[in-house]
């Protein structure tokens, strides 16, 4: 907001009520004044503030920096220059813009979530989020609570993973560990556990503010349909299916504790996982993957096919046959199976929805027979080979 000064008035004009001047404006960067007040022996101009009420601030120019002709003198200001030069920075850390946990607690509230439901769906005790909401406790924690209920902190750099993006606006702003744990007043010990997704809920509300400046939470509403648009999960009826046929589901590399698929050994995010990140193995691995990134998915799909490491392996994904990943993915060898008519996809509040796009089943290494058991489980055709043989 800019500073308009009484000059610009015409005689008898008062200025408008809409216009209030904060005390950085008067102050300014340099934290002089900038409405001219700024001599020595002089009081900066009655001003009003955006409350109301009538103060003044009195020059702090003591008289013996001044000379006899009322300019501040140039030893003065070399004095001055020197202490700020000297003088210790205030902490970073005193600038919070806002309570976090008090936030997290609100948004669960507004979600009609208790602790333990809370609790269970991210899988951790009823007491862990209690500290959490307490500013205490575990930022691993934290960081699962924040992604269950779409709590974002905006201001770091982007990544998947809140330690991570720690470490990537550390390292954008140019400074090392030891320049974090100076500026946070934190221990270098604590700024390492931080960014290795360890460390306590009072280091990382130390730390944030100081790595964003502008950091603010921004919470997605969860009434709104696009908000959460990727947790959807398999529909009991093919997942019951999928064991039924091809037998016990052994790894989920995109899991979700909402999900009926309940392999015996599952990645979440919730839990700090990524599936995109991991090797997988095991005799029937399963994947659900989000539909905003099922490209990155089918790519993983390929790629851990090739390791050899996995018997059977199953992706349930949007129809994208124009894709170059489905492409790459018939030349291996992986049949496809067309689900009929839209998948009702589960919602975290337990309530279905259509996918908007068809559904297919990539299988490798799936014999004929558990083919043809999950078709009759399942409306839906297989794509002949005869389709693809030659591509």
């Amino acid at each position: 907001m800019g500073f308009t000064s009484k000059k610009g008035l015409a005689a008898g004009e008062k200025p408008s009520d809409g216009v209030s001047v904060s005390r950085q404006a008067i102050l300014g960067a340099t934290g002089k004044d900038s409405c001219g007040a700024g001599r020595a022996g002089r009081c900066c101009k009655r001003l009003r503030d955006p409350h109301g009420d009538i103060r003044s601030r009195q020059n702090s120019l003591d008289q013996s920096e001044v000379d006899a002709s009322g300019a501040v003198s140039s030893a003065a200001v070399a004095a001055r220059a020197a202490k700020a030069r000297t003088a210790p920075k205030a902490n970073d850390a005193t600038r919070l813009t806002f309570d976090l946990p008090l936030v997290i607690r609100q948004v669960r509230e507004h979600q009609s979530l208790s602790v333990s439901k809370l609790a269970e769906l991210i899988g951790c005790a009823g007491d862990d989020v209690v500290a959490v909401e307490a500013g205490e406790g575990r930022a691993a924690i934290l960081a699962r609570m924040m992604d269950a209920l779409k709590v974002d902190v905006t201001g770091l750099k982007s990544d998947r993973q809140l330690y991570r993006r720690l470490s990537l606006t550390r390292d954008a702003r140019g400074w090392t560990v030891e320049r974090l744990a100076q500026r946070s007043g934190l221990s270098h010990s604590a700024i390492i556990d931080l960014e290795n997704g360890r460390g306590l809920v009072a280091d990382l509300l130390t730390v944030l503010p100081v790595l964003g400046r502008a950091v603010r939470v921004r919470s997605r509403d969860p009434h709104n349909k696009s908000a959460d648009k990727d947790s959807r999960f398999t529909p009991v009826n093919i997942a019951a299916a999928i064991e039924r046929a091809f037998g016990r589901i052994v790894l989920d590399p995109c899991s979700h504790p909402s999900s009926p698929v309940q392999a015996a050994h599952q990645v979440t995010k919730a839990m700090g996982g990524d599936g995109l990140d991991h090797a997988w193995s095991g005799e029937v691995v399963f994947v659900n993957p989000p539909y905003s990134r099922s490209s990155d998915w089918l790519r993983k799909v390929i790629s851990e096919w090739q390791r050899a490491g996995i018997r059977i392996l199953l992706c349930l994904v949007n129809s994208k046959t124009d894709a170059a990943a489905f492409h790459q993915a018939l030349c291996l060898g992986a049949d496809v199976f067309f689900l009929e008519g839209r998948v009702k996809y589960i919602k975290p509040d337990g309530t279905s929805e259509p996918s908007k796009q068809p559904t297919m089943l990539l299988a490798f290494g799936a014999t004929p027979e558990q083919q043809q058991a999950f078709a009759v489980a399942v409306r839906g055709t297989w794509m002949a080979r005869s389709c693809f043989n030659n591509l």
